[in-house]
């Protein structure tokens, strides 16, 4: 049928009411990009520890997020919800701690394998990055780690085109105009993983708005880093129980057969630190050439600039290695650097904050009207001035362990740190006192029963609002979502990072 006499017989009443919500729309998206002119970079390094960054007085070279650090605001206290990609991730882009979502599993008992478990988070529930789409930012993301997103927390957020989708004359744009080639790099999809992210800055239109997710793998294992950092390393290899290449090519699996069957040495423990840092550096090169395309395109005064990680990871502290188990120091302090328009540069934050409330922080730099009740609190008053009195975090790495049933969960109170631990039937509480004991080598529990009861109660507080919320969740929850399927879309990146077998 003829196209004019179909719109002849649509009523003049609804012709008017589509053309009037298409005006309301336009309008309201040119209202919200004049009255929230900033866009949003957030950039994650994996497995990041705060003490080898030059700004937080680590002991190599950072240039790039050092200068961040000069141009913004340093969290020196800031901490994750958990010691694992998976529930850090959730909390930090719903603004809800993990256990406030449903936990889903792999019902297949496979050979030498146990129960690994998932999130959910609904699709119905609106997230900030999705609220930002509708006012008409462009909300992309290059996510290398896809554990980073495998519990639906990364909704609203659409994938760039990959180095294999960019056609020649978009690779050279971005090397001639950022003066970088693949050439500079041993390992080239290192490099690979980051040209989408320039194409797409030296490309977006100067008054467009964004919110642009850059997640790196490194520095997480294995090791392996390119070849003009990893030179730099100063080894004895026949201090190696291992040939020297083991180090930097196996996963994570290979690190958990040698600690059952020998123990893995101080030396052994040197040199991987050293691979890890080498990482560093060339993560620290790679947010330099992120820099270089904002500055090019004059954007640093119009973006507001993240710089975090999801967890650490343990080198021999507490004798253990890697990440995911424990709540200890160097896996769930971690290094937050925000600078960005009306952010004081230079600026220190003593205060303690936690990662679940980055979006809240974000929707009230960018006076986002998000009506989305999240548990985080946002930290935005923290860049004019310090807060007072205690400051109490919560920690809830529970079932996220992918290899265990272990469930743990933290409190920070002061100048106090507990850790609970149960695994089976056994519950172990671990209490600290990191004014005194920074390293968490003295465990003060015995000692001190009332301030351990104290913190129990305050994590079974935290513990009883995260049911409550879980439920409401799953009240939610699309019956026509396949849980099953989810897990099993998922399970090969867990294998392809060596988490399981």
């Amino acid at each position: 049928m003829n196209k004019r006499v179909i719109l002849s017989r649509i009523p003049a009443a609804f012709t008017l009411i589509i053309l009037g919500t298409f005006f309301i729309n336009c309008s309201r998206a040119a209202e919200n990009r004049q009255s929230n002119p900033y866009n949003i970079l957030l950039i994650v390094s994996d497995a990041l520890r705060i003490d080898v960054l030059g700004c937080y007085g680590g002991d190599i070279k950072t240039p790039n997020i050092d200068w961040i650090a000069g141009q913004g605001t340093l969290f020196e206290n800031a901490y994750s919800t958990a010691p694992c990609t998976e529930s850090s991730a959730v909390a930090m882009f719903t603004g809800n701690y993990s256990t406030s979502y449903k936990v889903i599993n792999n019902n297949k008992r496979r050979k030498n394998s146990k129960r690994i478990y998932s999130f959910y988070v609904n699709k119905r529930e609106q997230l900030l990055a999705e609220a930002l789409k509708e006012m008409d930012f462009d909300v992309v993301m290059e996510v290398e780690n896809g554990i980073a997103m495998r519990s639906n927390n990364l909704q609203g957020f659409e994938k760039l085109k990959n180095f294999e989708q960019m056609n020649e004359d978009e690779v050279a744009l971005v090397e001639k105009t950022i003066g970088v080639s693949l050439s500079d790099w041993d390992d080239g999809s290192k490099l690979h993983h980051v040209y989408n992210l320039l194409h797409y800055l030296l490309r977006v239109k100067p008054a467009r708005h964004f919110f642009l997710m850059k997640w790196f793998m490194d520095p997480h294992m294995p090791f392996t880093p390119v070849e003009k950092f990893k030179k730099k390393i100063i080894v004895d290899p026949s201090k190696l129980t291992e040939k020297i290449g083991f180090y930097s090519k196996k996963r994570d699996i290979a690190f958990r057969r040698i600690e059952r069957r020998r123990g893995i040495t101080d030396y052994e423990y040197y040199y991987l630190k050293e691979l890890y840092k080498a990482e560093v550096r060339s993560i620290d090169e790679r947010v330099g050439l992120i820099l270089k395309a904002l500055k090019y395109r004059k954007l640093l005064d119009k973006t507001v600039i993240i710089f975090t990680t999801d967890h650490g990871e343990l080198f021999g502290e507490k004798g253990k290695r890697g990440h995911g188990n424990y709540l200890y120091e160097p896996l769930i302090h971690i290094p937050l650097i925000i600078m960005g328009p009306g952010i004081p540069g230079g600026r220190r934050v003593k205060t303690r904050i936690s990662n679940v409330g980055l979006m809240a922080t974000l929707k009230d730099l960018l006076n986002v009207k998000h009506t989305n009740n999240m548990q985080g609190k946002s930290f935005k008053p923290l860049f004019y001035a310090e807060a007072e009195g205690d400051d109490v975090l919560f920690f809830d790495g529970n079932n996220k362990n992918m290899m265990s049933h272990m469930s743990s969960y933290g409190l920070l109170m002061g100048d106090y740190k507990l850790i609970t631990n149960r695994e089976d039937n056994e519950t172990i509480h671990e209490l600290y006192n990191l004014k005194i004991d920074p390293g968490e080598k003295i465990n003060i529990v015995k000692e001190n029963p009332e301030i351990l009861k104290k913190m129990l109660n305050i994590i079974a507080e935290f513990r009883e609002k995260n049911e409550i919320r879980r439920k409401y969740n799953l009240s939610k929850i699309d019956k026509q979502v396949n849980l099953s399927e989810e897990w099993e879309k998922t399970r090969e990146k867990l294998k392809a990072l060596g988490y399981i077998d």
